[in-house]
């Protein structure tokens, strides 16, 4: 039977990712705001001034989250408790997961778990979280995206962690149910 293994959260990729990119993308927010008002362009207005929003928003979490000591995922036999991003799933048993699979964007690897009743996932958070578990779940079929860029763990060894839990909880399911 597997320990349970807990993956914290890297600070110095949050630092880098959340506060590095929210100021970068907060000064060009603020650069397309000029270059509008120099233009007199009131959609460069707006889309500057909805960057800045945005990304300053990024930033705050950034901070909280650097600041934050809860471990970043902590997985065992039961299930997996997810606290690395500002779109977190929580604890998810894993008889809830159907299938883990890899899935890219722009770049980006993440490990997508699918699960019995989505919904249940998508749900939960505040506006902000929903909307975004919503939106992964009607482009993905999952509202549940992980990915190892905040966490102190690299993206491979995260997705072989996760199938051996994974594998190991639905064998052990398994010869319960035959007993």
């Amino acid at each position: 039977m597997l320990e349970q293994r807990v993956i914290e959260l890297s600070k110095t990729k949050l630092a880098i990712i959340s506060i590095g990119g929210s100021v970068l993308m907060t000064c060009v927010g603020m650069a397309v705001i000029g270059v509008g008002i120099s233009r007199n362009a009131i959609w460069m207005l707006c889309v500057g001034a909805i960057a800045m929003l945005l990304f300053s928003f990024f930033g705050a979490f950034g901070v909280w989250k650097f600041f934050d000591n809860k471990p970043g995922i902590v997985i065992n036999m039961q299930g997996f408790t997810d606290n690395s991003s500002g779109v977190s799933a929580g604890f998810v048993p894993w008889s809830d997961v159907t299938t883990l699979s890899e899935w890219s964007s722009s770049g980006q690897t993440h490990l997508a778990i699918f699960v019995d009743n989505p919904e249940k996932y998508a749900n939960s958070g505040n506006v902000m979280q929903r909307t975004a578990k919503q939106a992964n779940l009607n482009l993905i079929g999952t509202p549940i995206l992980l990915s190892a860029n905040t966490l102190k763990i690299s993206q491979s060894e995260l997705e072989a962690l996760f199938r051996a839990y994974f594998d190991a909880a639905k064998a052990a399911s398994f010869a319960l149910a035959k007993d």
